[in-house]
């Protein structure tokens, strides 16, 4: 009991004297003259919140360095001298262009820079200096595609392309992926020793889209390029054809892609390639919906164009055709509505599926004397008309009526006059003769008969050993090799 008595009693006396620390006792107060003044003194208290002394950043300097025709922008670091920005540039330079160069850097109007001088200390932000290769060394294709594959974490699939010979490199139905094709066209970038690019039948998906068309305009040395089946189409034709535009091109294939509102951009494209020697856009579903202005029309008469191919299209009216033309290729439209005017310079031409006939072939062939391999498959040329239609043009050396309904008729009557090669296949030619044979083969070189119900082992017993041992029999294929190789 004393023991509680004693704990109660000092609880309260340190209760007092923590409300007198909080109190000033005033001295005019009588009754408490005897008690000393008592002043509370703060305490300091020590926060948790910890604040970080400032820190003086360097003031940002950046630099932009020209390397021939490439401009880069680089950072300059503290302590950098200007070697080490030197070799940063060489690198970057390497990255884009394939080429290690040794540089010395000069301001804009040709001050030298010392290699060993403090980069912070002679340059300014924004400047401007060049970078001039006292040497270089030249990295491989293979190299880069490797590195490239690498640091975008890509199988390198397409190795082989760069193993060998790079003048010509053709990635036809690879069925390579988006990635794949975005570290091909990384590694291509700038590459000035391709001349010639097969890219048929690789899709290329949005992404991978922008970098080929920034890639393009750097091939300065490619002057032939396939784009059949690439899934170019009317809202992006005009962005391949700004890239294009920039090529010393004179082959464009763009076959095969959905370009059906683009014959005038499509023409325009041709004529702003002075170079430009072979065309072809085979089924892209071109028209003629918009008008080709008098001055366009006659820019592509006066192109340099030579070939031009342009069959399984659905255009009703032609332009003037380039006046140089050698090599004609149409098809899928009546010749008769389409209102072409075959230029007389050619010397090969094909009319596929155009609804040519007995009665209007002279029309538009007539004029055609320097016509030496001339195509006519799927239409309506019978017997009564090969022997003109084989005798209008005198330097002829292929003929190809394929798919006309000649019958047995028509290719004895051919026989007779026959150039060097001669394909008549599925001309619905059955009952041929042993001497047809024989006359085929003492006047064509090649001669294809392959798909027509010619009961080959029945005549072949009336042919000689030297016929039979000339002629091709393999199922429906009926092949003649014959004897003569000269024209007539």
């Amino acid at each position: 009991k004393q023991w509680y008595q004693r704990r109660v009693r000092g609880k309260k006396r340190s209760r007092q004297s923590k409300l007198a620390c909080n109190r000033v006792i005033d001295d005019s107060d009588d009754s408490s003259s005897d008690v000393p003044e008592v002043v509370a003194v703060p305490v300091p208290v020590k926060s948790s919140v910890q604040y970080a002394a400032p820190v003086l950043d360097h003031p940002k300097l950046r630099v932009k360095i020209k390397i021939n025709e490439s401009l880069f922008f680089l950072p300059v670091k503290p302590n950098q001298t200007i070697a080490n920005l030197a070799e940063e540039a060489a690198q970057r330079y390497r990255t884009k262009v394939g080429i290690l160069p040794k540089l010395s850097l000069t301001t804009k109007d040709g001050a030298e820079l010392d290699s060993e001088d403090s980069a912070t200390q002679l340059l300014v932000d924004g400047d401007e200096l060049v970078g001039v290769i006292e040497e270089a060394e030249h990295v491989g294709l293979l190299d880069k595609y490797l590195e490239t594959c690498a640091r975008l974490s890509v199988e390198p699939d397409l190795r082989d392309l760069f193993a060998g010979a790079t003048s010509q490199i053709s990635l036809s139905r690879s069925l390579a992926t988006g990635k794949q094709l975005e570290c091909f066209f990384t590694t291509i970038l700038c590459c000035t020793g391709i001349r010639k690019l097969d890219l048929s039948f690789n899709r290329l998906s949005k992404e991978v889209f922008n970098t080929f068309c920034s890639v393009l305009p750097t091939l300065s040395s490619l002057s032939d390029i396939n784009l059949s089946g690439c899934g170019i189409s009317n809202s992006n034709f005009p962005k391949v054809s700004q890239s294009l535009t920039k090529l010393p091109l004179t082959g464009l294939n763009v076959d095969f892609n959905g370009l059906s509102n683009c014959f005038v951009a499509l023409i325009e494209l041709w004529v702003s390639l002075p170079d430009l020697s072979s065309a072809s856009a085979v089924s892209c579903t071109l028209n003629s919906k918009l008008e080709i202005s008098p001055e366009l029309a006659e820019k592509l008469h006066q192109s340099n164009i030579l070939s031009l191919n342009l069959s399984q299209n659905f255009i009703t009216h032609f332009p003037r055709l380039p006046h140089k033309l050698k090599s004609l290729t149409l098809g899928g439209r009546s010749i008769e509505n389409s209102g072409v005017r075959l230029p007389t310079t050619l010397e090969s031409l094909c009319l596929e599926n155009c609804d040519l006939n007995d009665s209007n072939f002279r029309e538009f062939l007539s004029d055609l004397r320097s016509i030496e391999t001339f195509r006519a498959p799927f239409n309506h040329l019978t017997s009564e008309s090969v022997v003109d239609l084989a005798m209008l043009f005198p330097r002829l050396s292929v003929l190809d009526l394929s798919s006309n309904p000649l019958t047995s008729e028509g290719l004895e009557t051919l026989s007779l006059v026959a150039p060097p090669t001669l394909t008549l296949q599925n001309c619905k030619a059955s009952d041929v003769t042993a001497d047809v044979i024989t006359a085929l083969h003492g006047s064509v070189s090649v001669c294809d008969l392959s798909y027509n119900k010619i009961d080959y082992p029945r005549i072949c017993k009336g042919l000689s050993e030297e016929i039979r041992a000339s002629v091709i029999c393999q199922g429906n294929r009926l092949i003649i090799k014959g004897i003569s190789s000269a024209t007539r």
